[in-house]
C-alpha cells in the first residue's frame, strides 16, 4: 500500500513539474514580445507552410498538419528576431563607417561594387525599423 502512495506522489509532483515547465516557457515567450527590443518592429511576411526536405514522402497527413502548426508557432518569433538582426547591423556598420574621417572615407573602396575603385558612400543613420512581415491565419 505504501508503494502505491508513493507512485501517486510522485505521478503528481510529475505533473506539477511539466505544468511549471510549460508556464515558465509562456512567460518568457510573453516578455521576449514585450521587450524594448522590438518596439516598431512589425511582421508583415505571410506564414507559408513548407515542409523540411525530404518529409512530403514519409509523413502521413496528420503528421504534416502538426509539422505546419510548430512551424507556425515559431513563425512571429523568428521574423522578429530576424528584423532585430538587421536592424542591429544596421547600427553596427553605422558606429564602424562614423569611426571614419572623410579622406579615409574618400580611400575606402566600395566592397558592394567589387573594389573596383569607387569611393564609399559617407554614413548616414538608418531610417525607420525595418519592417517584419505579419503572420496570416
Amino acid at each position: 500500500m505504501r508503494h502505491i502512495g508513493f507512485g501517486f506522489a510522485l505521478l503528481f509532483l510529475l505533473c506539477v513539474a511539466q505544468v511549471q515547465a510549460a508556464e515558465d516557457r509562456l512567460a518568457v515567450e510573453r516578455v521576449d514580445k514585450d521587450r524594448e527590443v522590438y518596439k516598431g518592429l512589425t511582421v508583415d511576411k505571410k506564414f507559408t507552410k513548407r515542409l523540411p526536405t525530404g518529409y512530403r514522402e514519409i509523413v502521413s497527413n496528420s503528421q504534416r498538419e502538426e509539422i505546419y502548426k510548430i512551424q507556425q508557432e515559431y513563425f512571429e518569433t523568428i521574423e522578429l528576431l530576424k528584423a532585430r538582426i538587421e536592424l542591429l547591423e544596421s547600427e553596427r556598420n553605422l558606429k564602424i563607417a562614423n569611426l571614419l574621417n572623410d579622406e579615409q572615407r574618400g580611400k575606402l573602396k566600395n566592397p558592394r561594387r567589387g573594389n573596383r575603385g569607387q569611393e564609399a558612400p559617407a554614413p548616414k543613420a538608418p531610417a525607420e525599423p525595418p519592417s517584419v512581415p505579419t503572420p496570416s491565419n
